[in-house]
């Protein structure tokens, strides 16, 4: 049984924020393209003789978008693939959830972004009412002002400066992620292309090297071996996704803003009392590791020995 510490798995890649340099790149996905319950279940089952997790994280997107969530996490504690089962979402949702979601799982996160002050108290109390009435549910809510360029629009011919960013992103360590019958290195390996495809013509037809590459990808099959995952997670070199992406040292950092018509009023995230005690960072560089809970900044791994030419050629400062 091959152990794996943690796994995201995108329920609903669509989003009800349109956030923009989101990560995942929600503002660019559509419902036809969210991981089928069905399609969910085979995979979970695949894994459940193979692998075991310490955590699966449902994120998105949004994941409480999706109906079905409550099946989701139902099946992940049905088949016991992982300990324990994480949600993360952006809270607007939260009072139209089923209770029966959050007796089921071990943690929640919530990003509180600097929306309406009405959405925001609307947030607040659906957060406070879960706590009373799941005391023993670990719930973490991280207001967010400012996000970081993550995504790249030319790809980045500096090979020696690509393996210099995957070396120093967190998510080399970090980043797997499940969805519709595969295990990808990096959630980036799955979502740059969708991004480019809609913000700039430098690509076209259907990218097969960002979207097949062996490094980046594991199909998963029913003969699939643990040797065949344990090579996949050996292998550490930087992904084809890598080509195009700043990596968790991110570029420069940029005040949360909405795509569109959504208003913004970063004056509503000032009840630091809010955040359970925990530290924010302006980039939500908190470890995804759940159990630890320590912040990036602490870690010795993480620290970065500023590469100069990193900052020299995207003309970013250094933290």
């Amino acid at each position: 049984m091959v152990q794996i510490d943690n796994i995201e798995v995108d329920v609903s890649e669509t989003c009800n924020l349109r956030c923009l340099h989101c990560t995942h790149s929600a503002p660019y996905f559509t419902t036809a393209d969210n991981y089928e319950l069905r399609e969910f279940e085979i995979d979970i089952s695949i894994l459940a003789e193979k692998v075991h997790f310490g955590v699966i994280r449902l994120i998105g997107g949004e994941p409480l978008l999706n109906k079905d969530l409550g099946k989701y996490v139902d099946f992940i504690r049905k088949t016991q693939v992982a300990d324990k089962i994480a949600i993360f979402t952006n809270g607007l949702l939260l009072h139209k959830t089923p209770l029966t979601v959050f007796n089921h799982i071990d943690h929640l996160r919530v990003s509180l972004y600097p929306l309406d002050p009405v959405k925001t108290a609307l947030i607040k109390r659906s957060v406070t009412d879960i706590r009373k009435q799941f005391p023993a549910l670990s719930v973490v809510v991280n207001p967010i002002n400012f996000f970081s360029t993550f995504n790249l629009v030319i790809e980045n011919a500096d090979r020696e400066l690509v393996k210099k960013i995957h070396d120093k992103c967190y998510y080399r360590k970090d980043g797997l992620n499940l969805y519709n019958g595969k295990i990808y290195k990096c959630f980036a390996a799955r979502k740059k292309f969708t991004f480019l495809k809609n913000t700039t013509s430098a690509v076209t037809g259907d990218f097969q090297p960002l979207e097949r590459s062996e490094a980046d990808v594991l199909p998963l099959e029913p003969f699939l071996t643990e040797e065949e995952i344990r090579n996949f997670l050996a292998d550490n070199k930087p992904l084809e996704a890598c080509k195009w992406c700043l990596g968790t040292n991110g570029g420069r950092k940029v005040p949360h803003s909405q795509i569109g018509k959504w208003p913004v009023d970063h004056a509503t995230l000032a009840d630091l009392d809010f955040e359970a005690g925990e530290k924010y960072m302006s980039n939500l560089l908190l470890s995804w590791n759940l159990d630890k809970m320590h912040l990036i900044e602490d870690d010795e791994w993480y620290k970065p020995e500023h590469v100069h030419s990193y900052f020299d050629h995207f003309g970013v400062q250094p933290f």
